[in-house]
């Protein structure tokens, strides 16, 4: 039956840029897909590369780099149905609104975070309009250590993968192997796939990056820029969607319901001196300019 409606679905055409929403894990960019997808003309694909959802498919996922010229029959099988607006069983927009598909200027909206370091081959492949949330390193780390993300196997996973160390990583594969703790290991691998979108920059200007410090300190406002820039409708509803998810709080790790204000600082609160330190010290070799994190900082905290 799916195949038959996509085959339908196939014939009309894309009038708008699909965008991709993209960061590291636990950096805010399901709060952000979820809010951009409350537009009316939007159909928002949450995952669709999530191996974990996906039979078939395995950990390293989650960190595999496709260069631009390359090619991942995984990937491919997964995006190209999403960025074509197709019905799956897994997308969230079906059990909502799947009739927007039929609209004359729907834009479809997918937040993939396992594709971060190989958001140059999916732009080359796909051209949409891009989104890079930006989280800070000790955020996202304390984030990991709660959902209790393993450590076992992603420095293995980025190590063995030479094409991205010749591009990339090459300079640093000393300090990921220095890596050994979960707090050290969480601030090597934030700066090692951040590195690559550092990379990147100055050949794509036109990409949006975006700090999730800056979305919680000022949400309405800086959704309302965001709307704009992707020429997406607001409305009461989406204000509504921003309110609730700004301030009450859900339990949860995967909850995207949480009072925001006190998001932004969280970590100086509940990591010591002992965990930021070792966050900053394998972060800091990746010379990022996305924070300004120094070994020196953590005594002003």
């Amino acid at each position: 039956m799916l195949k038959i409606l996509n085959g339908i679905l196939s014939c009309l055409q894309m009038r708008n840029k699909a965008i991709f929403i993209t960061g590291h894990g636990r950096s805010g960019t399901t709060w952000i897909g979820s809010t951009l997808g409350q537009a009316s003309s939007v159909l928002y694909y949450n995952e669709p590369c999530n191996p974990d959802r996906v039979s078939g498919e395995d950990y390293s996922a989650w960190f595999r780099y496709v260069p631009p010229d390359g090619k991942d029959a995984f990937f491919e099988r997964c995006l190209d149905a999403a960025f074509k607006g197709y019905i799956s069983i897994r997308a969230h927009w079906l059990r909502h609104r799947p009739y927007r598909r039929l609209l004359p200027s729907y834009n479809v909206v997918i937040k993939e975070v396992a594709t971060f370091i190989s958001v140059e081959w999916v732009y080359k492949r796909y051209r949409p309009e891009v989104l890079i949330v930006m989280r800070h390193p000790c955020a996202v780390g304390l984030s990991e250590k709660n959902k209790n993300t393993p450590i076992e196997h992603p420095i293995t996973e980025i190590l063995k993968q030479n094409t991205l160390l010749e591009k990339h990583l090459g300079p640093y594969v000393k300090i990921l192997k220095k890596a050994k703790t979960p707090y050290e290991i969480y601030g090597a691998v934030w700066g090692a796939r951040n590195r690559v979108i550092a990379d990147l920059m100055p050949q794509y200007p036109e990409w949006k990056i975006i700090s999730y410090e800056n979305l919680c300190e000022n949400p309405s406002e800086e959704y309302r820029k965001l709307f704009e820039h992707f020429d997406l409708q607001w409305s009461d509803k989406v204000q509504r969607f921003i309110a609730q998810t700004t301030t009450e709080e859900a339990s949860g790790t995967y909850s995207i319901k949480r009072v925001t204000e006190k998001q932004v600082d969280k970590w100086k609160h509940v990591m010591n001196k002992y965990e930021i330190e070792q966050v900053y010290t394998f972060v800091e070799p990746f010379n990022l300019p996305f924070y300004r994190v120094s070994r020196d900082l953590f005594q002003d905290l």
